[in-house]
């Protein structure tokens, strides 16, 4: 997916593969793979140097300001994601 650049769009749609998987996970009943998604998006984040792309671009608040060519429920959509896979990947480091 950010095989050729990183933008928000493509943030979002990895941050909602991640919320897809641990949704499954959970309702399957499977809570021990929970923490390892949340770890996995995280280190992936990391290590394709998207957190750095993140900072250069003004922080996750930055996101708040990104305008999508039609705005309205997308966007709003869109932040609520960032926001609730972003408390997701704290509390789950927390309890590490």
């Amino acid at each position: 997916i950010f095989f050729d650049g990183i933008n928000w769009g493509r943030i979002v749609a990895l941050l909602m593969f991640g919320y897809r998987i641990a949704m499954d996970v959970i309702q399957k009943g499977f809570r021990g793979f929970f923490s390892k998604i949340i770890e996995f998006v995280v280190k992936f984040i990391i290590g394709e140097k998207i957190a750095q792309w993140i900072a250069r671009q003004g922080g996750w608040a930055a996101a708040l300001y990104y305008q999508l060519e039609e705005p309205g429920w997308k966007a709003v959509g869109a932040v609520a994601i960032i926001a609730a896979v972003s408390i997701l990947a704290c509390v789950a480091l927390a309890r590490r």
